[in-house]
Order: structure tokens, then sequence, then C-alpha cells
């Protein structure tokens, strides 16, 4: 809390109300998705239900997953023609078929096959095979998954979320960042960002954090925030569009997420484990607005993050 209410209290009003019970796991959260989404937004929604669907019903040895495997044509041309050395799969999908080619063509001796875990806790069964050579977990709770998997002591590791190497390099001053940016210098900033895709509340979570953010008595603003929409351009026209009683400025993709945590105070985002492990390596408070289930934890989230909060709107 001490570290969300410097700058005479600003966001006191930001995190009223939100510390309660833990959400509904759900695959997007805030109104009606069809309100929030256009056409291709609404293509990455149903991937995600069937994602959920996958996740509480699929395992490797299930018919989703054998139907999965007899489409392995171009994963076996794409080996035979690079023909690796070493092979890094960060997807929960990547490891049944490329290990079941190789078993195939005797290649398993010869090829060094590692998976790279990026799933933050309660990850799906498919990420874990018993004939990889190494399996990077980023929390002990995934490498007691792996261990229930089958998978030997000697096959898991334990090393945390992989994250881009600017994450961890110093941070330039905030006043130049934010000039940068074309933000405000002095008043407190929320960096509001669902992903690379731009999911969730997002537009809700904007319209409400305006009203909050300016205070009617002074008919001034008391904060201001940065928006990523991702590659979500319906999302970034619309909130274009509208009228700002506080400073918002409205980013579209980017390719340097550590600049905008660096010009921000706070962080409110849905729970993804690349961007929790990134806000956390900055120092950045995070508020989360949103999760999918079988990416995160909301249990794991309260044990082990020292600030968390979820309001739906």
């Amino acid at each position: 809390m001490d570290a969300l209410t410097t700058n005479s209290g600003t966001f006191q009003k930001i995190l009223e109300g939100a510390a309660g019970p833990p959400p509904r796991p759900r695959p997007l959260g805030g109104r009606d998705p069809r309100k929030d989404l256009g056409e291709r937004e609404q293509e990455i929604a149903i991937g995600v239900f069937v994602w959920a669907f996958r996740f509480s019903w699929a395992s490797p040895n299930s018919s989703l997953m054998s139907s999965f495997l007899s489409s392995g044509r171009e994963v076996a041309k794409g080996l035979m023609k690079y023909q690796p050395d070493i092979i890094i799969s960060v997807h929960p999908l990547m490891q049944h078929v490329p290990l079941r080619i190789l078993r195939a063509k005797g290649l398993l001796k010869k090829i060094v096959f590692t998976t790279v875990v990026t799933d933050l806790c309660t990850c799906h069964p498919t990420w874990f095979h018993k004939l990889v050579t190494r399996c990077y977990c980023p929390s002990t709770e995934v490498a007691k998954r792996a261990l229930n998997a089958g998978l030997q002591p000697s096959q898991i590791k334990v090393y945390g979320l992989p994250v881009r190497p600017s994450f961890v390099k110093p941070v330039r001053p905030k006043d130049v960042l934010r000039r940068e940016l074309g933000m405000d210098e002095d008043l407190p900033a929320v960096l509001l960002t669902g992903g690379g895709e731009g999911m969730g509340p997002i537009e809700t979570t904007a319209q409400e954090l305006g009203n909050t953010l300016y205070d009617e008595n002074l008919e001034e603003p008391i904060g201001q925030i940065l928006v990523i929409c991702g590659r979500n351009k319906r999302l970034y026209n619309r909130l274009q569009s509208i009228d700002w009683k506080i400073p918002v400025q409205v980013k579209g993709f980017v390719n340097r997420m550590e600049e905008c945590m660096g010009a921000c105070d706070c962080i409110i985002t849905k729970a993804g484990s690349g961007t929790i492990a990134e806000a956390m390596i900055r120092g950045l408070p995070i508020i989360l607005n949103d999760y999918i289930a079988g990416q995160v934890s909301w249990d794991f989230l309260k044990k082990n993050l020292f600030l968390v909060y979820v309001k739906a709107y």
C-alpha cells in the first residue's frame, strides 16, 4: 500500500474497494466481450475459450492430443530441413509432436530437446514429456507438476521466467522517459495494459480511471494514464477518440515495455506471467484486473506477490 499512496495519496482512490475475494477465473474480463472486441479480437476470444476447454479436458493421452499429433507433418519437414543441434520449446503443444518425430527418426540421442515453461504455476500437462533433455521451470510449483508428470529430478531445473535483458539494465530517469512518451512530467501515472493482443477490460478500466483521477472540486487531474493497446487497433482507435479530462497517452504495440514501466508508478494488467515478472523486476506495484485460467493461480499470486489487488468493473 505504501508504494501506491505516495504523491499525496493519489492512488488511494484506485485501491478503494479493490481488495476482496478472489475473482472467478474467466477467459475475458469486463463487460460483454461482443461490446469490447472487434472481429479479430473475437476470434482471439474464441481461441481463449477453446484453450480453457482443453486445459480442463485435454491431456497428453486424450483424443484431442492424438488429433493434434496427426498434424505434425510440417514440424517433421522443418526438423529435417534445419537439422538443429538443440530444440527449445516455449509452447505447451510443442513437446509431444517434435519428440515423437525425433524418436521415429532415431534422433533422440543426437538432438538436445529442452522445454522452457512460461506459465507461472498452474500449467497444462502437455508442457511435460518424459523424453526431454531438460525442463526449465519458473517456480517450484511447476517443478512439482513436472515430477508428477513423470520427469526425473535430473531433468528439471528451476530458473524463473525468461525476460528480455533490457529489464535488468538501469532505467533512465522517469522525467526523461515521460517526455519521450508525451506524458506529464509531474502527475502520478498508471500503466494500463492487456498483453500483446490488448485483451481484457482495458477500455472500461481506462474510463473508470479517467473519472477517478480527476478532482471535481479542484477541476484538475490528479493523475494520468499510459495505455498500451498492443495489436488491438480497434481498442486503440476507440481510446484515441475519447475526450479525456486527464492526460492520457494511448500506444499500440510497443517494443520498449521496460521504458513504459519506468515512466509509471503502478501497473494495471491481466495476470500474464511475463508481465508480472517484468513489473516485479522493475519494482512496479501491480494491480490485476483479470486472469486466464491455466496460466496463473490466485492462491499462488496472493502467497508470492507483495501486492495484488483485483477489481472487476
